[in-house]
């Protein structure tokens, strides 16, 4: 008898499902800190396509956390994550001095 599997939920199904705050991503088996989903919502056609690989990482488990709810991310590189949160930081650090570019 052919086992079924249960297809893995994508970072970006949870994200279009939830409308938690204070989600946080970590890697299954490097610290990275926790990494704030908030930047995600603001990303246009060309962010999703330049993130894909976050996008569509596989959610291995989620669980409350210290700061809010962690998502545990599999399949994707520690060293992806850590440029994702200084991209985001980049961009919150360049709206905090010219304003608002929420599109």
């Amino acid at each position: 008898m052919k086992e079924e599997s249960t297809p893995k939920l994508k970072l970006q199904d949870l994200l279009t499902l939830s409308n938690m705050e204070h989600i946080y991503l970590v890697h299954d088996t490097v610290d990275v800190g926790f990494i704030s989903t908030s930047y995600t919502k603001l990303l246009t056609e060309k962010g999703r396509e330049e993130h894909k690989e976050l996008l569509h990482a596989s959610v291995k488990e989620i669980c409350k956390g210290a700061y809010g709810v962690e998502v545990v991310l599999e399949n994707i590189d520690a060293e992806y994550l850590l440029n994702f949160d200084a991209a985001a930081a980049a961009f919150r650090e360049t709206e905090f001095e010219i304003g608002d570019m929420t599109p």
